[in-house]
């Protein structure tokens, strides 16, 4: 080392250089040392603006895909977009659960007294008026929601308007405008074996929706979104699937809810089976049916858009028809028809293309519309729905639905290749997207006398055609669970092989296929054991067999069977009241022309509640002929009948109807009217001056009566009477009510569902434990106190600890709420019976009364 430093040489200009270097790099370091850290701060802030730009711009290009996908998601879209023929679905409000440790119960609504919560028949709530919530309003409670409802009930079209909604961010939307809509259907979703796979399945269902410009960083949007607390899962599809299907999705979505419990959910379901996610905390939540009033918005929709979009650009088919003509039959048609019904009967009505006033007729017309130009489809269409409904299986791949397209179907003669080849399907072509690529054409040659057109063929026109739809991974799907059935149904009745669907767990494909095949074949045998049925406290079977009453030929066996069936049904004083109502629902919805007299003859029976039922069911069926008979219940010596006579009155709402209304305002007990002021509400065109004259006239009583009418108008005028009352009325117990009445416009709507506390922080399942010397631990020790609160506490602790059960129960509670059923009577017992249902339809396993020497 010393020779090395001994043999080294430095030039003198080399010494001076390395020194000034040290010196400048010393003064540098000096210099800027403080502010290093600055400059550092600013290039990562910049980095982070730089991601973030790039970031939002792909969430605002995310949230156009979305848009754009919820905006074609309902059956029209060939048409209109969604926001062109929207009608805002309304929710039937779930009962308010019981505070036992509250002294004053929030007063119901006393038109809806008389109603039973009924999630498998909305139609009762939607024409009573009963209390409802929009989709925004129910999230504002901070559950995750189940919206269940039948095929065609509008579930679908609430998921995607919401979408769209939180797509743009609307203000409407509350604390959601800031979240991602993640949209996802049900069938897009694969079931991956690990838990990194799981995410990456959402993913790749949410990338169903997007563009080619968003996809690349899809994954990095949706993984920050969950991270950051700001994510909305919508999940439709749910009701579409039988029920291993639906179980492994539920598998899925715990698995999302466990890694990122802030995740915000709404999913679609059936009221049948939702197995699983009431377990995850969700709260379902029941689509309305349409009111009168949304039934006229929708075809005043429907009216207006064609004239814009569809008359304009082609000859119109209706030359001869006036539209207001039309609209008024449209509108007084069937009440019990769907959305999706109503939909399609308009749409015949107005393409001139109707082939009779049922909805089958309207489902015909349907597929003939969307099928023009398609040689041979109808065979093919039929034969893959009863595929998929055999198998248990709605979304199979274009290699399954080639295997069991028959070879028959794809022979067509020289006239009918012809016609194909000159025809068009009329609808727009299919997507880069689109998972069935086109065919290529033969090249013309000799004609023969048969020529086999391709499957593949046929299903491209299909998929063009808009019947059939592609889903993840080059799998098809039918464009809708109702026509799924309808054609399952026809099928099935040409092969008569039913067995292959009988011993199926009930789903909503089992379900439709049977209804549509009953509407065209006799099925006594099947349909028989079901009239018999004891062994089910909830008579499941016969209930929905019940709901085929509709659509059946009029002369087929089972039929008086059925009718009588439900007749007793109504005047056996030993069945829970939900139950009752919902036999007389199911008559008044049979189409049977016999039905009124029958409720016209029941007014005058010896129960109660039978009068009750008839009443109600008259108003249902908007019966003219029992006008007089309801006025003459008005004075029953029973209120709930009573209630239920001016209830009636009010939806029949002729002229006689309402003037009774208006006597009974005038010289009606207290209570009556009070029901007959918010029965006006619901009346703009007559019951609305009514009530603004009675809030001034000199009668006490009824300026009282109307402050509660008001309240249930709830319009900027009928808010601004209140206000006027509640201060300058010359009665202290008009200006009270007129207080108390916006005192609870502003308090929070207990109807909104919100998560469910653990038991141990239960604030009266503590007190009650507390009564007893214990605490409340958690797990089975909690479960077992509950149990017991529900056998011996007081009736507010045993309606409370109902509310529990129905959403987080199990088997272990069966037995204790049977003795409740069967031994109890008024509220108790109706909320025993809304918690079976409740159990069974999340796939809680019934046992027979009999088991317990019940029934």
């Amino acid at each position: 080392m010393i020779r090395f430093i001994r043999g080294l040489q430095l030039q003198q200009y080399a010494f001076w250089l390395g020194f000034l270097a040290g010196c400048l790099f010393w003064w540098f370091q000096g210099k800027f040392r403080a502010g290093l850290p600055r400059i550092i701060s600013n290039l990562k802030a910049r980095a982070q603006m730089t991601r973030q730009s790039i970031m939002a711009g792909t969430e605002a290009r995310y949230r156009k895909d979305v848009l754009r996908a919820a905006q074609h998601m309902h059956l029209a879209a060939p048409l209109f977009s969604l926001d062109e023929i929207y009608i805002p679905p309304l929710f039937v409000a779930p009962p308010a659960r019981h505070d036992p440790d509250q002294d004053i119960q929030e007063e119901e609504n006393a038109l809806a007294f008389s109603l039973p919560y009924m999630p498998d028949m909305p139609g009762l709530a939607a024409t009573y008026h009963a209390p409802h919530l929009t989709l925004t309003e129910a999230l504002k409670g901070g559950a995750n929601l189940i919206l269940i409802g039948g095929p065609g009930s509008g579930k679908t079209v609430a998921l995607a308007y919401l979408a769209s909604q939180v797509a743009r961010q609307q203000i409407e939307t509350g604390d959601l405008k800031q979240y991602l809509p993640i949209l996802v259907h049900a069938a897009d979703l694969a079931f991956a074996p690990s838990d990194q796979n799981r995410l990456d399945t959402l993913v790749d269902a949410a990338a169903a929706h997007v563009s080619a410009l968003t996809l690349p960083r899809l994954p990095v949007l949706i993984r920050s979104s969950l991270e950051n607390n700001r994510a909305l899962l919508l999940l439709d599809g749910l009701d579409e699937l039988p029920p291993d299907q639906v179980n492994k999705v539920v598998d899925l979505l715990g698995w999302w809810l466990e890694k990122y419990p802030s995740l915000r959910v709404a999913a679609t379901a059936s009221y049948e089976y939702f197995d699983g996610l009431a377990a995850l905390g969700m709260a379902p939540l029941a689509i309305s049916a349409w009111t009168l009033a949304q039934r006229n918005d929708f075809v005043e929709l429907w009216s207006r858009q064609w004239s814009r979009f569809v008359t304009s650009t082609h000859a119109p088919t209706l030359q001869d028809v006036d539209p207001l003509l039309m609209n008024g039959w449209l509108i007084n048609s069937d009440h019990s028809y769907s959305p999706l019904e109503n939909t399609l009967k308009l749409w015949a009505a107005y393409a001139g293309d109707a082939l009779g006033p049922s909805p089958a007729n309207a489902i015909e017309a349907y597929l003939l519309r969307m099928t023009v130009g398609v040689d041979r489809s109808r065979p093919a269409l039929e034969t893959l729905a009863m595929q998929m409904i055999c198998s248990l299986n709605t979304a199979v791949t274009a290699k399954e639905a080639e295997k069991w397209v028959p070879a028959s179907v794809t022979t067509v003669s020289p006239f009918e290749a012809g016609a194909a080849a000159e025809g068009t399907t009329g609808q727009p072509a299919p997507s880069s997207e689109t998972e069935l690529v086109e065919p290529e054409k033969k090249r013309p040659g000799k004609a023969s006398a048969q020529e086999h057109t391709p499957v593949q063929r046929i299903l491209f026109d299909l998929s063009s055609s808009g019947l059939l739809v592609n889903r993840k991974d080059g799998r098809l799907s039918l464009v809708h669970p109702t026509i799924t059935g309808y054609l399952a149904g026809h099928a099935l009745a040409s092969s008569g092989n039913i067995t292959s669907i009988a011993n199926q767990p009930e789903w909503a494909g089992k379900t439709l296929a049977l209804r549509y095949l009953a509407s065209v074949n006799d099925l006594t045998e099947q349909i028989a054991p079901s009239l018999e049925q004891k062994d089910d406290p909830l008579f499941r079977k016969l209930m929905s067999a019940s709901q085929w009453l509709r659509d059946a030929p009029k002369n087929v066996r089972w039929r008086p069977l059925m009718m009588r069936r439900l007749v007793a049904m109504m005047q056996h004083e030993m069945l829970a009241m939900g139950l009752r109502m919902r036999a007389m629902c199911a008559l008044a919805y049979s189409g049977d022309s016999g039905v009124a007299l029958v409720f016209r003859q029941l007014l005058t029976n010896q129960s109660g509640i039978v009068r009750q039922l008839a009443a109600l069911g008259c108003g249902l069926l908007r019966d003219t002929k029992s006008v007089n008979d309801l006025i003459a219940l008005l004075n029953d010596p029973e209120p709930e009948v009573s209630q239920a006579a001016i209830m009636a009155l009010a939806t029949i709402s002729d002229r006689t109807s309402l003037d009774a209304i208006a006597a009974t305002l005038l010289h009606g007990s207290e209570a009556m009217r009070r029901i007959a002021a918010e029965a006006l509400a619901f009346h703009p065109e007559e019951g609305h001056p009514a009530l603004q004259d009675g809030s001034s006239m000199d009668d006490l009583l009824v300026r009282r009566a109307v402050v509660h009418g008001l309240v249930k108008v709830g319009e900027p005028w009928a808010i601004q009477i209140l206000e006027k009352m509640q201060i300058e009325d010359g009665q202290w117990v008009v200006r009270n009510a007129a207080t108390m009445a916006m005192a609870a416009l502003g308090k929070p709507n207990l109807y909104i569902p919100r998560p469910l506390p653990a038991l141990t922080e239960t604030p009266w399942l503590v007190m009650y434990a507390a009564g007893l010397g214990v605490g409340v631990s958690p797990g089975k020790p909690a479960l077992e106190l509950l149990l017991q609160a529900l056998k011996s506490g007081n009736e507010q602790q045993r309606l409370a600890a109902l509310d529990y059960i129905s959403l987080k129960g199990d088997e272990g509670f069966i037995p204790a709420i049977y003795h409740i059923l069967f031994g109890s009577k008024g509220e108790i017992r109706e909320a025993a019976f809304n918690t079976l249902w409740y159990l069974g339809a999340a796939g809680v396993k019934l046992p027979s009364p009999t088991q317990f020497g019940l029934g």
